[in-house]
């Protein structure tokens, strides 16, 4: 479809494998249609035109508005076809859910997959509340996405806070090369909804408890949990107030009996008072330390404002709480005004307002065998990555995302521009 930016420009925004030599012009019926001098014809294929070059649009002699072609390139494109053939009702309500057509292409116009019958629906927080909308996909049966593992549930983050769409990307690339076990793998991919282009989305494994993302063993007594905010008690299905007074969501087991959420209470206990003290948490039999202190790291470099205090994952498995999955970072790397200076801390609540304060990062930090393991592992595991991604693969990737991040940037020009006046 022709995008209407709704001040004089029209675009047609294609995918990285397209060739004007194949692409047609439909037109409606009794109306002329010229772009500068040449006549739109219907069925006609646009080879005589140039990608990116400004075209008067005219429609029965009258003057209506300049047309361009913009293409993506080293990206994947998704096709998702609703039932309805719109979206309205899954962006009025989060948890509604509709029949969808999908069929996903790699960068060279291969076919990746195709399920005529997934589902699609909204998900998120605040980016729910974003024109750019983030999505859950759930396919019909166990697909392979583009080589990221063979699964049903996939989410489609809209990275609608981060015009560069870099930050999520960034942060499951650096975690992924040290070690703090499952991260979601990624790939972008341009997305098109009902046969219009909306926008470039990281299409990411979904953080769940699955032989081939988290494997944990729930049966016999693992846990899935992550902190959130007070404020969204009421968005919460499993949850409890630990002794710090955080806010606890349960993620799996799904709906765990009432002496499994009590016996999960009592270990986070556990957890908080080995958090709290001055011991030496090498030898602590129910943190695993290093877990923690690979998430701090990630979350100190990239300055994510979340970073305690919602979306962080932790989970308990043979018989230790681990940090992570890592999740959720697209108002990271000063991309909010709380994260841009310099000197501040994620540990450190001198740094924070009164109801964003830090309670376990702020806790272990104090802790002497914390601060040597950030040392040793910063110094062995993280120096040598972040070498590399800053002289070698922020640039390649910037390169790889260019012509889509335009075309993003074209399509969400409003919203960008709304969101960096706050």
């Amino acid at each position: 479809s022709i995008y209407d930016a709704c001040d004089g420009n029209y675009y047609v925004f294609l995918p990285s494998y397209a060739d004007l030599k194949s692409v047609q012009a439909i037109l409606p019926r009794n109306q002329i249609f010229y772009l500068d001098d040449i006549r739109l014809k219907d069925q006609m294929t646009c080879e005589v035109f140039e990608l990116e070059r400004p075209y008067h649009l005219t429609i029965n002699g009258q003057d209506t508005a300049t047309f361009r072609f913009f293409q993506s390139q080293n990206v994947a494109a998704m096709f998702i076809d609703t039932v309805s053939g719109e979206m309205t009702e899954i962006h009025k309500d989060k948890s509604y859910e509709e029949f969808a057509s999908m069929t996903l292409y790699s960068i060279d116009g291969q076919l990746d997959h195709s399920d005529k019958r997934s589902r699609l629906k909204c998900r998120g927080n605040s980016t729910w509340d974003c024109d750019k909308r983030p999505y859950l996909l759930k396919l019909s049966s166990d697909g392979d996405l583009l080589d990221m593992g063979s699964a049903k549930k996939w989410v489609l983050l809209a990275n609608a806070y981060d015009e560069t769409n870099l930050n999520n990307k960034l942060v499951f690339d650096l975690a992924s090369q040290v070690n703090i076990g499952w991260v979601p793998e990624s790939q972008f991919v341009d997305l098109y909804l009902n046969g219009e282009y909306s926008g470039l989305y990281l299409l990411t494994e979904k953080v769940e408890v699955h032989p081939s993302r988290l494997d944990i063993d729930i049966a016999s007594g693992d846990f899935l949990c992550r902190l959130e905010l007070p404020a969204r008690i009421g968005m919460l299905e499993t949850l409890f107030e630990s002794s710090l007074g955080r806010i606890i969501e349960v993620c799996y087991p799904k709906e765990p009996p009432e002496a499994d959420l009590e016996y999960l209470s009592y270990l986070v206990w556990l957890m908080e008072k080995d958090f709290s003290a001055e011991t030496d948490l090498t030898e602590s039999e129910i943190v695993d330390l290093d877990s923690w202190v690979r998430r701090y790291i990630i979350d100190e470099i990239s300055g994510n404002i979340d970073s305690d205090l919602t979306s962080s994952y932790f989970y308990y498995s043979n018989g230790k709480f681990c940090a992570g999955p890592v999740w959720d970072y697209d108002m990271a790397f000063g991309n909010h005004y709380r994260n841009q200076e310099a000197h501040a801390f994620i540990a450190k609540n001198a740094f924070k307002s009164s109801s964003r304060q830090s309670m376990y990062y702020s806790e272990l930090y104090k802790n002497e065998s914390f601060h040597q393991r950030i040392v040793e592992i910063y110094r062995s595991e993280f120096v040598p990555v972040l070498r590399k991604m800053i002289c070698q693969d922020m640039d390649a990737l910037i390169a790889s995302t260019h012509s889509a991040a335009r075309m993003n940037s074209i399509r969400w020009r409003e919203m960008f521009d709304n969101w960096n006046e706050r």
